[in-house]
């Protein structure tokens, strides 16, 4: 589990992707234009560290140094998801497993998202993330976790037994050992 030694800087959230992926790019967009303002309005103070190799043009347009932190690759997630009060995920395009959402679970991060955001994972509104396809309900879910700790924190505890139980290394051999005895057992 993360960096414990870095501390969790308040109305702070983080984004992590790869910016030659269009979904990415989309994503980062559409928060700093439609959700970070309303998030603004009652937090003037909100900062999102926008983190991740090869930051598009576009992309690094939205640094402004100060609510918004446009940083490129890093060598190591962990401090700045470590430091964030809430990991968002406003993804709106794409498919396949979402492993932002996982790594923000290993580290015990409350996540905001969209549906699309969490595609494939045991991503249970209220539960382990919070979960809107709305700009206004997203940023609403954003503000209340800056408010609400304790919410954040179980949120980012059913995160952790979330990945723990669906990802965790021996976890995934056991699945895959099964489906090749699975796979083995139809061949013959």
């Amino acid at each position: 589990v993360g960096n414990n030694d870095v501390p969790v800087e308040p109305h702070s959230m983080v984004f992590v992707g790869y910016y030659r992926h269009t979904p990415n790019v989309d994503a980062v967009q559409y928060f700093c234009r439609e959700i970070l303002p309303l998030i603004q309005k009652q937090s003037p103070q909100a900062k999102l560290y926008v983190v991740g190799a090869e930051p598009s043009r576009e992309v690094l347009s939205l640094h402004d140094g100060e609510s918004i932190i446009v940083t490129g690759r890093v060598e190591d997630l962990r401090p700045y998801i470590a430091r964030a009060a809430v990991f968002v995920v406003p993804l709106r395009l794409g498919a396949g497993l979402r492993g932002k959402v996982i790594e923000a679970w290993a580290m015990k991060k409350a996540v905001v998202s969209t549906s699309v955001g969490c595609l494939g994972l045991d991503a249970q509104h209220g539960f382990n993330a919070l979960i809107a396809d709305r700009a206004d309900e997203f940023a609403g879910h954003v503000l209340g976790l800056f408010q609400d700790r304790r919410m954040a924190a179980r949120l980012g505890e059913n995160g952790f037994k979330t990945v723990s139980a669906e990802h965790d290394v021996p976890v995934q051999v056991r699945k895959h050992e099964q489906l090749y005895f699975e796979l083995f057992k139809s061949a013959f």
